[in-house]
């Protein structure tokens, strides 16, 4: 039998040929109390699919909370510091420089003079076009309509770039020949082909006045004096420096981006002209994240709560196998969605994380010195319990005026072993955070280990169960053939003594 229904092996039956009982619904009758039986342990395994469904639910809802706003690695993250103490850069548009900065940048006007030059690799190109025709990657070495074609009458082409050796085959394409070039970190070289031009192009990855390109041929004619490349086998040093000044300083580097300051500069080209820029904290931005975190938070909350607050509903229990064949799929979903509510009703855990979760924003945070009251939070009626209510006007104060305490409200990590201590020193996204790593590290450790011990055990229950009931059905007939086959010999006897005590009747 499935969970619902024993399906018996066929066996010689005898149903009421003798007796005139109908042993077929007896037998079934003496069943339906060994189903009803089955169909409980049944109806237990299957509420256990669906509580292991809602806590896969739970657990994703908390990791995609934490991953967004509870890990360093987010940019909506309020879990760092520098996350909620950033800067942001006020400039007019420029095609050579583009200006960040970090949390520690210095705030105020700066200027950059004057951008002489940027960083550059040594580097190689054709003199002119190499051919009349635009190049195709995909062509083959040995099919390159180039004016000077590529011999390999002695073998393969054969070369080496910043003393890395590579060869290539007439039936390599030219697209292979630059993707591998290209993928060394030996060389450390960008090669390219520009349809555009006609020209390729060798360039050292390492920038500066001390970058260096080296080109040697080896075999056939890619590189040297006449080459099918146009491109000499020799040194170039022609590397350069970025030269420019900033806020009156001469500043030399050999990259295009560069941090001085906590101001990220990239460069990307010259200009004569001054360009100025005002770095200043973005409390906007701090404004908005925030809100998003506690929309987040209280989205999340109210989910959570409504789990455990909602109410079972006893008229409606998982259906059986038999139960559903007489529904329509409609009607299933629907009774099924009635059956799933109150899943989770009053679960500790979940309780054990809301709790948690309300007192990161009532505790005050030791090293902070305020409490989530101080910036804005709030909490809303009784009624909507632990859905936090946010000012931002206050807030916007609090991020102006100390922005630091601001920060260490959110991101304080206390170094206490002690767990009270610990959850006192602790800002309350680190709170929060640590609330929902317990929750998901129970749920995929003991609770689980004890969740999959009883889940087992109810499946051998139910195993044992099955078995049960093909026994005693298999009794059941079994007794009522024996009964059939007495009354049969009882009956049998009986014509033959009748038969006996009065001869002629039979004539």
């Amino acid at each position: 039998m499935s969970t619902n229904s024993v399906n018996m092996s066929s066996m010689l039956r005898m149903s009421g040929l003798a007796s005139g009982l109908d042993t077929e619904s007896i037998v079934s009758s003496l069943m339906k109390v060994e189903q009803m039986k089955l169909d409980k342990l049944a109806k237990q395994k299957t509420r256990m699919d669906w509580q292991s469904e809602k806590n896969l639910e739970v657990n994703n809802l908390l990791r995609a909370f934490r991953d967004k706003y509870l890990s360093v690695t987010s940019a909506d993250n309020v879990f760092a510091a520098s996350s909620l103490l950033a800067n942001k850069v006020t400039m007019e548009s420029s095609t050579s420089l583009k200006v960040s900065a970090s949390n520690g940048a210095a705030q105020g006007t700066h200027t950059v003079d004057f951008i002489t030059s940027i960083a550059t690799g040594a580097n190689a190109a054709s003199g002119s076009a190499v051919s009349a025709d635009m190049l195709s990657t995909g062509t083959e070495l040995g099919s390159l309509a180039l004016n000077t074609t590529l011999d390999f009458s002695g073998g393969p082409i054969s070369f080496k770039i910043n003393g890395q050796t590579f060869s290539f085959e007439s039936t390599a394409t030219l697209g292979d020949m630059i993707r591998q070039v290209n993928a060394d970190e030996t060389a450390n070289v960008t090669m390219s082909y520009s349809q555009l031009t006609g020209k390729f192009s060798i360039q050292n990855d390492d920038l500066g006045a001390d970058s260096s390109l080296t080109i040697e041929n080896l075999s056939g004619n890619a590189f040297g004096a006449g080459s099918a490349f146009g491109i000499d086998a020799t040194t170039y040093t022609n590397g350069t420096d970025a030269v420019l000044r900033i806020d009156g300083i001469d500043v030399t580097r050999d990259t295009n981006s560069f941090t001085i300051d906590g101001i990220t500069y990239k460069l990307t080209g010259t200009t004569g002209t001054a360009q100025q820029f005002y770095v200043e904290q973005d409390v906007d931005g701090t404004v908005k994240k925030i809100k998003a975190f506690v929309d987040a938070y209280n989205e999340l909350y109210t989910k959570l709560d409504g789990m455990v607050s909602e109410h079972k509903d006893y008229d409606y229990e998982p259906l059986t196998e038999a139960q559903k064949e007489e529904m329509t799929d409609k009607q299933i979903e629907q009774w099924e969605a009635k059956a799933k509510q109150g899943i989770l009703a009053n679960d500790s855990y979940i309780n054990g994380l809301l709790s948690t979760m309300r007192s990161s924003f009532y505790q005050k945070v030791e090293d902070a010195g305020i409490n989530a009251n101080a910036i804005g939070f709030s909490t809303a009626s009784y009624l909507t319990k632990g859905v936090i209510n946010l000012d931002e006007t206050k807030l916007r104060t609090a991020l102006t005026t100390n922005p630091d305490q601001v920060a260490t409200l959110f991101t304080e990590v206390s170094d206490s072993t002690d767990a009270k201590t610990a959850f006192a020193e602790n800002g309350l996204a680190v709170r929060i955070r640590d609330g929902i790593n317990k929750y998901v590290n129970d749920s995929n450790g003991y609770r689980k280990e004890s969740f999959d011990d009883q889940y087992d055990d109810l499946e051998d229950r139910i195993d044992r169960m099955e078995d049960l009931i093909v026994q005693r059905e298999q009794r059941y007939w079994n007794q009522y053939t024996a009964l059939e086959t007495a009354i049969a010999k009882m009956n049998a006897q009986s014509n033959w003594l009748s038969s006996m005590l009065n001869p002629s009747s039979g004539n």
